[in-house]
């Protein structure tokens, strides 16, 4: 009687265990699609300064942004 329960069990349990990887391989996939997209939008975001030879660039603005 006790073999009875043991392989629906067994099974079971494995059955959890293949949806939970394939719940964590979702979320790598997700966090990967996400930070690929941030990327993009903050890299779009930024401006491209041209500085020449005697200029006096301030750094004040980027202090400025930060506070």
């Amino acid at each position: 009687m006790d073999s009875e329960w043991v392989t629906p069990i067994l099974l079971v349990t494995k059955k959890i265990e293949i949806t939970l990887e394939e719940i964590q391989n979702d979320a790598y996939e997700n966090a990967r699609i996400y930070k690929e997209k941030t990327k993009s939008l903050h890299d779009r975001m930024l401006t491209r300064k041209e500085f020449h030879v005697g200029d006096n660039p301030s750094l004040s603005f980027t202090f400025e942004t930060f506070s």
